[in-house]
């Protein structure tokens, strides 16, 4: 090609080594073979450990969450709520263009750190988790009450710190469930996904009473958008303490930092 741009070697080329740098290279081959044969070998106690920290890690994950089972299950618009053998809730009849779920249970947990939602799909909306003609719902406030056992109607409001999901639709984050307005709210795309969807509320401080709590779950679905209604959810909640955001305030005048775990 008679030009080599500055970049070395011009074509056509080629490689004449030396006899002691074939050599060279022939045993540094040979080195390399070894060791990537190693590396793609079974590694029996590396693979045991790995699996043993993978099934005890997936216990303590699961063992920190403790199922809501509901005392009383209402829909503000007259949609029925009927609980499952799975623990879930299953909505049905009418679909009203607006709605709110609540359920309320009691619990003797204190410290109770984090809620968590299920939003599963179910064949009843032909197997989307929403009950709006696309398949789709959007909770447009996720809310929790606690009122003393002894005192069942003096309920006070839970703050929460932060909330996370494993899919939000774009412009429909889970965080805008946690925002204080209806005009926005946490969406999954329905038909477009079909799958199950998890979002977990952090507390901003742990709740519960000492003698035992009445504790109020409330799912608004007041958005613009008519009858996107959440076909079926499984609610749970855990006292595990590193759940909770873990605050760290500097020593400053004008304003503070906070960190979540």
């Amino acid at each position: 090609e008679g030009l080599d741009g500055r970049e070395g070697n011009a074509k056509p080329f080629i490689k004449a080594p030396l006899p002691e740098q074939e050599a060279e290279m022939a045993k540094l081959e040979a080195e390399i073979a070894e060791i990537r044969a190693a590396m793609n070998a079974p590694m029996p106690g590396i693979d045991a450990a790995q699996a043993a920290w993978e099934g005890g890690g997936g216990d303590r994950l699961r063992s920190r969450w403790e199922a809501v089972v509901p005392l009383e299950l209402t829909a503000k618009e007259g949609t029925t709520l009927t609980r499952q053998d799975d623990g879930s809730i299953l909505a049905s009849g009418d679909n009203p263009e607006k709605e709110v779920y609540e359920l309320t249970f009691e619990t003797d947990a204190v410290g109770i750190a984090a809620f968590r939602l299920e939003a599963l799909t179910d064949e009843s909306v032909g197997g989307a988790p929403g009950r709006a003609e696309n398949g789709n719902f959007v909770m447009t406030e996720f809310e929790v009450e606690v009122a003393p056992k002894d005192s069942p109607e003096q309920f006070e409001a839970a703050k929460f710190g932060f909330a996370r999901a494993d899919f939000e639709q774009e412009n429909y984050g889970i965080a805008q469930a946690i925002d204080g307005h209806i005009s926005t709210g946490w969406a999954v795309q329905g038909n477009e996904r079909h799958e199950n969807s998890t979002a977990i509320f952090a507390l901003e401080n742990p709740v519960g009473y000492a003698n035992g709590s009445v504790v109020r779950v409330r799912l608004r679905h007041q958005s613009r958008s008519a009858h996107h209604n959440m076909a079926r959810f499984r609610v749970a909640m855990s006292t595990d303490e590193t759940l909770t955001p873990a605050r760290i305030r500097f020593p400053c005048q004008h304003f503070t930092i906070d960190f979540h775990r």
